[in-house]
């Protein structure tokens, strides 16, 4: 790359990477700065959820924009970004967000009854309470979509850590990197851990108290089915509330991420999310006694972030 691009990205994760391919769409240059791997720390996994129930009917609104967009994408990367299983939700929110969905139109959305959730999700079978399909609903292939945006932004992603940024008075941005300086026009941070402190430079105090999380994998016992809904649990019957799930890319080797709402800590109340979709809280009150469809793997994961 022989001229500095307009915009800095700091931060190859999932958003960091999208920002950077959504502007060379729109012919704007960027240079993303990651220390380490690309995708490897809030982003890292196998999969995440993508749903389209919300409780505020903008937010349903800009996800149904955005799963277009993720279509779009997989077509020009060639590759599955989303799966196509769908989301089952359960609690007693679904009745609401069940017609906020109906209401924005062009998503399918239906309530499913208890002998279609058995068969869908045989761990469910004893539920009895409120549930609907997102079918257009899935999982987020993270893996693919990090591996597939790296190679199409190519040299613009670089091998480097952002120490600070700092205004210039021009109307730019300077970043100061373990290897230099350099002037762009704007400057986008989505550094993860990392984001309030570069954010404190530019005079932005960002509400955010980072927190521990485990991430749980439990094995489908016996062959994997072909499909296999992520889930979204509001309901408490089985324990705990807040509950998100999410099946691993199709293999022999079919796992479930499993994830609750974290109890170690929490974001400012200002930014905390409805619930908290792919962390884990450690101990877990969750047993496989109370999921006796699947078996804890010996693998599992922990993260911090």
């Amino acid at each position: 790359m022989d001229r500095v691009p307009e915009v800095a990205v700091v931060g190859a994760g999932i958003v960091g990477l999208c920002t950077a391919y959504a502007l060379a769409e729109r012919g704007t240059a960027a240079r993303v700065y990651e220390s380490g791997l690309p995708g490897n720390g809030q982003s890292s996994g196998q999969s995440r959820i993508f749903r389209h129930a919300h409780d505020d009917a903008r937010l349903v609104e800009f996800t149904r924009q955005g799963r277009a967009v993720w279509d779009e994408w997989a077509d020009r990367l060639g590759a599955e970004l989303i799966s196509q299983d769908g989301v089952v939700a359960l609690g007693g929110p679904v009745p609401e967000r069940l017609r906020i969905l109906q209401d924005a139109g062009g998503i399918q959305v239906r309530t499913v009854d208890s002998a279609e959730l058995h068969a869908r999700m045989p761990l469910l079978a004893d539920y009895r309470g409120p549930a609907m399909l997102d079918e257009d609903g899935g999982a987020i292939r993270t893996r693919a979509a990090v591996e597939s945006l790296v190679d199409a932004l190519g040299d613009s992603l670089v091998t480097d850590e952002v120490i600070s940024l700092h205004p210039t008075g021009r109307g730019t941005v300077e970043v100061l990197s373990a290897v230099g300086r350099e002037e762009y026009a704007t400057a986008v941070v989505c550094a993860g851990l990392g984001t309030a402190r570069l954010a404190r430079n530019v005079g932005l105090s960002l509400p955010v108290q980072p927190a521990a999380h485990v991430r749980l994998t439990f094995q489908v016992r016996g062959a994997p089915p072909e499909r296999v809904a992520c889930l979204q649990d509001s309901s408490g019957d089985f324990g705990e509330v807040g509950i998100y799930a999410a099946p691993y890319p199709a293999t022999a080797d079919m796992r479930w991420a499993s994830a609750k709402r974290s109890r170690c800590g929490r974001t400012a109340a200002s930014r905390t999310p409805k619930h908290w979709r792919h962390s884990v809280t450690a101990p877990t009150r969750t047993s496989p006694a109370q999921c006796p469809a699947s078996t804890p793997s010996p693998s599992s994961t922990c993260a911090a972030g």
